[in-house]
C-alpha cells in the first residue's frame, strides 16, 4: 500500500506503508489509516494497551 504521491507536472511517487495486507483486513486496515492520514489524528482510534508480555510482534504486511 503505497500513500501520497502525485501526478502531473510535478509528479512523483507515493511512499510504501503497508505491503502484503490480506483482502479481508484491508478496511479495518483504511479504517485506521484514512483519520491518520488525512490529519485527523485525534480521531484516529487507538489500540487497547497491551502488556509486554501480551504484545504481539509487528504484523508481517507492516513495513518498518
Amino acid at each position: 500500500m503505497f500513500v501520497g504521491g502525485r501526478t502531473g507536472p510535478e509528479a512523483r511517487p507515493g511512499t510504501k506503508i503497508l505491503e502484503d495486507v490480506p483482502y479481508d483486513e484491508l478496511p479495518h486496515v483504511l479504517e485506521r489509516l484514512i483519520p491518520y492520514l488525512s490529519g485527523k489524528r485525534s480521531l484516529a482510534v487507538t489500540p487497547p494497551k497491551q502488556s509486554a508480555e501480551s504484545a504481539s510482534p509487528v504484523p508481517s504486511h507492516v513495513v518498518t
